[in-house]
This record gives structure tokens, sequence and C-alpha cells, in this order.
């Protein structure tokens, strides 16, 4: 997650560099208001994450069954009560095998418009027969620029789960002798 954010905090950075070393050597107003906007504009929408991180919930749904070596589509639904739009919300979604011991982490990047809620397929697999677990760990919410991350400490979390199946054969039933 740190080298998703890591892009657009150095890009951020480097227009404020620019914008201030504008004002500083060509004494451009115009720099020095863009630099102050930019810097407001990343103060308001941090601002407004604390508001929006309230009123967040997800619900994880998969598929009851499913059989080993193939992959299992589920679902990853984000509600927003909130009448600000939601631009980049960061989700982990952790899977774990009780049978085996296995764990795996999914990260999935969700957006949301006002009192609304979005949706996210993934998928997984198991070479293992067992029964998964698989729940929103971690949800964090992000700034405009998408570098300040807020975690969701109050959110409904979700949990689903599925039990992999070992590959049978083929179920047959012919009835030869039907009584009359």
């Amino acid at each position: 997650m740190k080298k998703s954010l890591a892009a657009p905090f150095v890009f951020w950075l480097s227009a404020e560099l620019v914008l201030f070393a504008a004002f500083v050597f060509a004494d451009s107003a115009a720099a020095f208001g863009t630099f102050i906007v930019l810097l407001i504009a990343a103060a308001l929408s941090y601002a407004a994450c604390f508001y929006q991180r309230k009123h967040i919930s997800a619900e994880v749904s998969l598929p009851p069954t499913a059989e080993k070596n193939t992959e299992i589509s589920g679902k990853l639904s984000i509600k927003s009560s909130s009448r600000l739009p939601i631009l980049k919300l960061i989700c982990r979604l952790d899977s774990h095998n009780h049978l085996t011991g296995e764990k795996t982490s999914t990260v999935l990047n969700l957006s949301s418009a006002p009192n609304a809620g979005s949706e996210a397929v993934f998928s997984l697999s198991s070479k293992n027969c067992g029964y998964i677990t698989v729940k929103t760990e971690n949800i964090w919410i992000t700034d405009i620029f998408g570098f300040l991350p807020l975690r969701v400490r109050e959110f409904s979390s979700s949990k689903a789960k599925t039990t992999v199946l070992p590959e049978t054969f083929a179920t047959e039933i012919v009835f030869d002798a039907v009584p009359p």
C-alpha cells in the first residue's frame, strides 16, 4: 500500500516545490496563489475524509462451495451514507484456510458517489480443500490527491465463508428397472 501512495505524494510535492520556486525566483503571484490553493485543497480534502470515514460499511460475499484448483469469484460491496463522494477507498481483504493455515491478502481500490455504494469483484483459489474465511481487515480512505490515507476504524466489518471441496467423479443415477 505504501508504494501506491508514494507516487501521488512525489508528484504533489514536486508540483508544490516548482510553484514555490517560481514564486521565489520569478516573483510570480499566480504561482504563489496556485501553491496556496493546492495546500488548502489537500487540507480540506483530508478534513472531508474525517467526516466520510464514519459513514462507510463493507460487505463481502462468496459462493457457499467451490472446487479446489479453480478460481472462486467473490464480491466486495461498499456502502457510503456520506453526502460527499469518496474518491479513493483502499480495502484489504484477508483470506484464511482453516484446514491448512494458508493465508492470503488482497488489496482493492474503490470509489463511491454520495449516498451510494460500489462493488468490486475479486478472485481467489486454493490448492487444498478446506474452510475459507474472507474478511475486510482494514479500510483506508485517501484525500483528493491520493497520498494521505486515513484508516476507517468504525466500519461494520463483514466475513464471508466458503468450503473448498475435493474433485470428485460425476454422480449419475440410472434407473433400469422401474416398478409399475
